[in-house]
């Protein structure tokens, strides 16, 4: 059983209880998989359970700290610190992220709400300006009609509000 089958029932078909079971038995057929405990932290990030997340992630972390794909063991923690209202650690986090994968849109996302909720203003800038670059036209409505739609109530208005102050544009 593969954990990406877990994000997929989740993310694809808004299944989260069923995704988290794939996943939690992805992680008791292989303890030891750093992906699986990744995939198990984005989706407790998402749904607004951050103690979790960022546990999940540490696990990963421990796991595999020279993992190619450890940039996302960060991301987590950075989403993780962002739903805390932790805005200073969330960007601490998130820079730690972009520094190994500068295209991580959803860590770019973090960063951005983090930066507009602490009115870092230029950063916040900056990281729109990132975001747009990979995808031309993202805004709020689009980010609503997609990737919104997989994230907890409460952490989506973390975001969203975080991105307007960003500056991300409603359409």
């Amino acid at each position: 059983m593969h954990c990406g089958w877990g994000v997929g029932v989740w993310v694809l078909d808004h299944r989260e209880t069923a995704g988290l079971a794939v996943i939690e038995r992805a992680i008791e057929l292989n303890p030891n998989s750093a992906l699986a405990w990744t995939f198990l932290g984005w989706l407790h990030g998402l749904c607004n359970r951050p103690l979790r997340a960022a546990e999940a992630a540490q696990r990963a972390m421990l796991l595999s700290p020279l993992d190619p794909e450890r940039w996302m063991f960060s991301g987590v923690i950075a989403l993780a610190c962002l739903a805390e209202g932790r805005y200073v650690e969330a960007v601490a986090w998130s820079d730690r992220a972009l520094s190994e994968q500068p295209r991580g849109m959803t860590v770019v996302e973090v960063k951005a709400a983090a930066c507009g909720h602490l009115d870092r203003v230029e950063e916040a800038r900056e990281c729109i300006r990132r975001l747009r670059e990979l995808l031309p036209g993202w805004s709020i409505a689009n980010w609503k009609s997609g990737f919104g739609m997989i994230v907890a109530s409460e952490l989506r208005t973390i975001l969203v509000d975080g991105l307007r102050k960003a500056g991300l544009p409603e359409d």
